[in-house]
């Protein structure tokens, strides 16, 4: 069954025409492994050098949750299960704008990041310095609701 139309099918110039007019859907993962978050340091634009969540740009006719286990399994190698939706976000860079479905749950297997993308990786249990603003916020609510003292909005 296709997932839907791939971005490596499309051009270059047509990539760029779509974020110049059209916010991008997006999935991101705080994966729980080995009773840690994982975050990826980016080693390409957008966040160069920042610590980020795995996951990115939705398929065209793919569903939220097919998309988030696909980013896992491709930036890090794991799969991804017990997978619970947290929040909603949206980061606006000189490129694009993104709209951000956040997902928490279960990393296995054995993490290999994609080099073309990310430098290195950790395993936290606080918030480390130098995040990209929606894992900031992501992390923070995430925490709070481990701790019991997250309310909603």
């Amino acid at each position: 069954k296709k997932m839907g139309i791939s971005p490596t099918e499309l051009t270059a110039k047509e990539y760029i025409l779509i974020t110049k007019f059209a916010p991008l859907v997006c999935v991101d993962a705080i994966v729980i492994y080995q009773g840690r978050v994982l975050l990826c340091k980016r080693s390409i634009k957008p966040a160069l050098g920042k610590w980020a969540l795995p996951g990115g740009r939705l398929y065209k006719g793919e569903k939220l949750i097919s998309g988030v286990i696909r980013k896992v399994k491709e930036e890090v190698g794991l799969v991804f299960t017990d997978i619970e939706f947290l929040r909603i976000d949206e980061v606006f860079y000189h490129e694009y704008h993104a709209v951000t479905h956040i997902y928490t749950g279960l990393g296995s297997g054995l993490i290999s990041i994609d080099k073309s993308q990310f430098s290195d990786y950790c395993l936290a249990s606080t918030i480390p310095g130098n995040c990209e603003e929606t894992v900031v916020r992501s992390l923070q609510q995430f925490f709070m609701m481990l701790e019991g003292e997250y309310h909603g909005i």
